[in-house]
Order: C-alpha cells, then sequence, then structure tokens
C-alpha cells in the first residue's frame, strides 16, 4: 500500500528532473541568442553580385531572412569580396560604407533601409608628380555638376549619392585624369605636367618670364628667340 512517504519522494524526483530539464533548456537558449546577436563569424565569398545576391549569400551561411524594398533590391551596386570568418557586423559595416544602407536585426529577421537622406562622401589627396599637394585642383563628378576643389593641403570631401562614380580631376597646366570611386575611402591622385602647356611663355613689360595661362594682363606671346638691339637717341 502506497503511503504518503512513499508518493512525496516520487514527487519531488519528478519535480527536480522537470526543474533540471528546465535549466538546460533555458541555457541553450541562452547561449544561442548570445551567438545570433554577438559574435556571428561567418565565411563568404562574391563577385560582381548585386545586393540581392549578398544578402541570399549570407541568409544561406546564418539562416537569416532580409527584409527590405525595391529601393533596395533595384541598387546600382556590384559587389567582390572574400571574407574568411569575419564577423556579420563588420560585413554589414563594408555594405553601408558603400551604399549608405542600414541594418536592423530582429530574431532572425534583418531589415535593410535606405536613409531618406544619403550621408555618402569622396575624399582624397590630390598632388603632382613629386609628392607635393595640389591646392585649388578641381574635383567633378562626371556627368553633374557637382564638384569642388582642393585645400591648401590637396585634399578634397564631395557629397554624393551613391557609389560607384567617376570623378574628374583636374589642374591647370597638368593632365586631367579621371578616377573610379567605388566608396567612402580615401583616395590618392597623382596627376603628371601637360608638356604642351608649358611650352609657351610671354614676356612682361618687366622682361620676367610667366607661364602664358596664368597672367591676367595685356601680354606679349615670344614663340621663338629673337634677337633684339637698342639705340640711344
Amino acid at each position: 500500500m502506497n503511503t504518503k512517504l512513499q508518493f512525496f519522494p516520487n514527487y519531488l524526483t519528478k519535480s527536480y528532473l522537470f526543474l533540471v530539464v528546465g535549466i538546460l533548456i533555458c541555457s541553450a537558449g541562452t547561449k544561442a541568442w548570445s551567438a545570433i546577436n554577438n559574435d556571428i563569424q561567418i565565411s563568404i565569398q562574391v563577385k560582381n553580385a548585386s545586393i540581392t545576391e549578398v544578402f541570399s549569400a549570407i541568409e544561406d551561411e546564418t539562416g537569416f531572412t532580409f527584409v527590405f524594398d525595391e529601393s533596395i533590391s533595384n541598387a546600382n551596386h556590384s559587389f567582390t569580396f572574400q571574407f574568411e570568418n569575419e564577423r556579420l557586423e563588420r560585413i554589414f559595416q563594408r555594405i553601408t560604407t558603400k551604399t549608405g544602407f542600414q541594418f536592423k536585426k530582429i530574431n532572425h529577421t534583418i531589415s535593410v533601409m535606405k536613409p531618406d537622406i544619403q550621408q555618402l562622401t569622396a575624399n582624397g589627396k590630390v598632388f603632382d608628380a613629386d609628392g607635393l599637394p595640389l591646392s585649388g585642383a578641381t574635383v567633378v563628378e562626371l556627368g553633374t555638376a557637382n564638384g569642388t576643389i582642393t585645400d591648401f593641403d590637396g585634399n578634397f570631401i564631395l557629397n554624393v549619392s551613391e557609389f560607384p562614380i567617376i570623378l574628374k580631376i583636374s589642374f591647370m597646366g597638368f593632365k586631367s585624369k579621371e578616377v573610379s570611386v567605388e566608396d567612402s575611402e580615401p583616395i590618392q591622385v597623382s596627376l603628371s605636367e601637360n608638356a604642351n602647356a608649358l611650352n609657351e611663355v610671354v614676356v612682361t613689360a618687366l622682361g620676367i618670364k610667366r607661364e602664358e595661362k596664368r597672367l591676367g594682363f595685356s601680354q606679349q606671346t615670344v614663340k621663338g628667340r629673337k634677337s633684339f638691339s637698342s639705340r640711344t637717341q
């Protein structure tokens, strides 16, 4: 015959087992949550991939689901990169640098948003063949009226709406150069002198030679060597 003394130990045993199992489940869930939100590392390689192809590759590696609208999927960007055991957060930062897209992760869903006003900038430094900075060089986004000039140290910052873009960089007496810019990483551009622009010199009233294109007053151009003689009246 079962007594209360026999039933109680059985009840305690079952309760203890239930408690242990509950603790193990909670512990496993906590570890999984930590892995999802903090230190996810993946390996991914893409070449000339669209943004949606990049998202698909990340989904295959992580099990996350990306949510975005047509303004994201229709963006004209291509990606070529290779990551080995890289943090997912760093990969998102790389994409943001190039596109301005923002990422928000809730559980297993990642929302991709395009800010109304993108703060994308192309920046860099312009210098001559000797490494000296060119102050006042013109930097223009090709095909637009968007442009700026370099500062005293040859540096420039140009706000742009998207990447990639092509910058046309020019400076008086130097050959212009077109440079493709893929993201906001600083670039360095070296301009070489235009020999044809420096061939002609002018003689001022004081007999000082100057480059013709840099003078803003009346001048006489000397095309070749001539001998001059003076006579006292």
